[in-house]
């Protein structure tokens, strides 16, 4: 490492250790201590610390970082983002007020402080730049990308001498036998290493397949560890959320489901065993359904249960799919709309197949079918909500996972015991039904807080903590820049409370009435303070600073939603009349209604414009006066999964409405209303509760 600020004497001295403030780094052991106690960081961190030392006060580029520290191996800039996050985390730095590590957008990183060597010890600098540049256990690779291209022409003559040992060595000595799969294999190989999804495991051990968050905006993408060659490979990259994954024909090939709005897909890699670094093309089986779910091997190969959900029904079903002719075979059926199959198990012994399904009346139902012969062996009705399914080695019991722990259900004796575990998972995975992998949640700190964030800025995105809280608080909106509304639940009710920053909270009183059996605010006025609310099933319009509170529907009106029109002079919600849905205008001025369009779940008005949600399940874009302009592609929209709520919501970007915007808002089909914004739509608020992050855990059942 050369730095300014020491003599020529010193630069040639064999350098290992460097003081940065508090902490000592080992350039060597790639170590961080802080009062002579190491700091749990991976040693890429500290490698990439290591580097930023060499060049204090320099901006250093994301791709320089990556051809330095990574050594031009295949790494996305998030993964170096990440990186950066747990240095920062390990230094007790901030990206707001840096005291290490500052960032700047374009520029990329510097260290803020001129490193101390400590001299007399025993590796020079060239030393240290080799260490830099070693590979770690664990080789990340990624697919469709050009960084190390110039560096692997520049060592092809030495990566054949290598092959040629290797493959006289490989002749010549038995194969070595894979250790028993950890869980901390998997923890820290992706950019975004708190957010897996689903995983499934080879019979040999050999492979671990998974999905995993790149960043913390991404969708679920499909990795593959090959622990044989200590690697991973990162095999889609524009998937949205892959949800379920399955090794099939004895661990040949890989099928898994990319769960997406009305064109959820399963699809099919060949030859994952022989050819795990030059995989095949993706095969798509199916595309095109609302749902897939509960994907299971079958007996059979190039066969797998699924069950799955229609674009044009709510519902589904768990069928047998032929993965070479995509030919469907139904297993189950559902009498009403709302019935979903959503888990699938195949007994170890192949004889039973368990199926769980949610009914129309939102019971669980779990039943066990012969798959010979399709006949139903077993059907009960559950008081839990399970998240996952799998049989233990004797084929007579289950494991069902739920939030609230483990439970065991005997087939024999139709008895529902829960386990001593607590841990919640939402996928758990088993090749022998003894040993099991489950990603489950952890919870990382116990405050809760709302976060106000900016918007629109040149700079880069700032936000800061506005108010903490404990979990009576449910939400919070703007009633001016400086002034806020909170919903309280209490023992007696919900309550409407008051906050500004360093005052305590006030709770509105309307006509002597203060709690609520239930209340949800639905939106805000642009200018007046105003706030619309479902009261106990009837829309209402409070004035929280005017203690005005006014019933706009009647208790036996059957309505959904609500918002105020882009004009602010009227109120828009849905009801339903004569088993029909309408939106229906209430201009608040003279307590008039009228009905506006008819065969409409939902209109939310979005900038100049309103988004509506038709019966017939598409998405409409409508102008100021409630025309329909056009259609709006779902298939070009952004879903995002919510794992744990089983939920998804559609992004609409609003830079394809008007050329100036900026901000891509997030609605929800169930509940389409928009983000938080602040008066002056400089700022954003939303609630950041207890922070928590997916991780594996590998368990047994006695």
């Amino acid at each position: 490492m050369q730095h300014s600020g020491y003599s020529s004497a010193q630069e040639t001295e064999e350098i290992v250790l460097w003081q940065l403030g508090v902490f000592t780094l080992n350039s060597q052991q790639l170590t961080l201590l802080k009062d002579n106690i190491e700091q749990n960081i991976e040693p890429k961190a500290v490698a990439l610390l290591a580097y930023l030392s060499q060049k204090p006060g320099q901006y250093i580029t994301i791709n320089e970082l990556i051809e330095q520290v990574w050594h031009g191996r295949f790494v996305s800039d998030a993964a170096v983002r990440g990186t950066i996050r747990k240095l920062r985390g390990a230094l007790g730095d901030t990206a707001e007020t840096p005291q290490y590590i500052q960032s700047s957008p374009g520029r990329g990183y510097r260290l803020l402080l001129q490193p101390t060597p400590i001299v007399n010890t025993k590796l020079s600098s060239s030393a240290v730049e080799q260490i830099l540049h070693s590979p770690r256990p664990i080789a990340k690779t990624l697919n469709n990308s050009k960084r190390s291209i110039i560096a692997r022409s520049v060592i092809a003559g030495t990566i054949i001498t290598i092959l040629l040992i290797s493959i006289w060595l490989f002749n010549k000595a038995p194969e070595a036998e894979l250790m028993p799969f950890q869980i901390a294999e998997l923890e820290n190989i992706t950019s975004f290493p708190s957010e897996k999804y689903a995983l499934d495991i080879s019979i040999d051990q050999r492979f671990v397949a998974f999905s995993a968050r790149t960043d913390s905006a991404s969708g679920y993408q499909l990795f593959l560890l090959d622990r044989k060659l200590n690697q991973v490979l990162q095999l889609t990259e524009d998937a949205n959320n892959i949800t379920e994954i399955k090794f099939i024909n004895d661990d040949q090939d890989l099928a898994y489901v990319d769960l997406s709005f009305k064109d959820s897909k399963l699809s099919i890699l060949r030859n994952i065993a022989s050819a795990p670094t030059s995989l095949s093309e993706e095969n798509i089986v199916l595309s095109g359904y609302r749902s897939i779910s509960a994907l299971e091997r079958t007996s059979n190969t190039d066969e797998v249960y699924a069950a799955l959900g229609h674009a044009q029904a709510p519902m589904a079903v768990l069928h047998k799919i032929n993965l070479l002719s995509g030919s469907l075979l139904p297993l189950t059926s559902a009498a009403k709309a709302s019935e979903f199959d959503y888990l699938a198990s195949l007994s170890p012994d192949q004889t039973q197949l368990a199926i769980v399904r949610r009914t129309s009346d939102d019971e669980i139902k779990l039943s066990i079918i012969l798959p010979g012969t399709h006949s139903t062996k077993l059907a009960v009705r559950l008081n839990i909500n399970p998240q996952s399914l799998q049989w233990l080695a004797n084929s007579a019991v289950l494991l069902l996972t739920t939030e609230e722990g483990l439970y065991l259900f005997d087939t024999t004796t139709q008895s529902l015991v829960k386990n001593s575990q607590e841990q919640r998972y939402i996928r758990v995975a088993t090749r022998n039904g003894q040993h099991f992998y489950g990603i489950g949640e952890q919870v990382n700190q116990s405050a809760n807080y709302f976060k106000e964030s900016a918007l629109n800025s040149a700079a880069a995105i700032t936000s800061s903590r506005i108010f903490e809280f404990d979990s009576s608080v449910e939400d919070m909106f703007y009633i001016s820049e400086t002034e806020f509304l909170l919903l309280q639940h209490t023992p007696a009710g919900k309550v409407l409370a008051g906050y500004k920053q360093g005052e305590p909270l006030r709770t509105f009183e309307f006509n002597g009435i203060d709690t609520f059996n239930t209340l949800q605010i639905l939106a805000r006025h642009h200018t007046d303070k105003r706030f619309l609310a479902n009261i106990n099933g009837q829309l209402a319009l409070i004035a929280p600073l005017d203690k005005e509170l006014t019933f706009i529907t009647s208790p036996a009106a059957q309505i959904s939603g609500g918002s105020f029109t882009l004009q602010g002079d009227g109120i828009l919600y849905t009801e339903k009349i004569a088993g029909n849905w309408y939106i229906m205008r209430y201009n608040y001025r003279d307590s008039t209604t009228q009905q506006l369009l008819s065969n409409f779940y939902a209109l939310t008005p979005l900038q100049q414009h309103y988004i509506g949600f038709s019966t017939d399940e598409k998405v409409l874009l409508l102008n100021e006066q409630f025309a329909v302009i056009s259609e709006i592609a779902i298939d070009n929209m952004q879903t995002v999964l919510d794992p744990i709520q089983r939920t998804m919501q559609i992004t609409i970007a609003s830079t394809s409405l008007t050329p100036n915007a900026e901000l891509p808002l997030p609605i929800s089909l169930t509940s389409p209303t928009l983000p938080q914004l602040s008066p002056d739509a400089k700022k954003i608020i939303a609630s950041e509760k207890a922070p928590r992050f997916q991780s594996i855990f590998s368990f047994s059942v006695d």
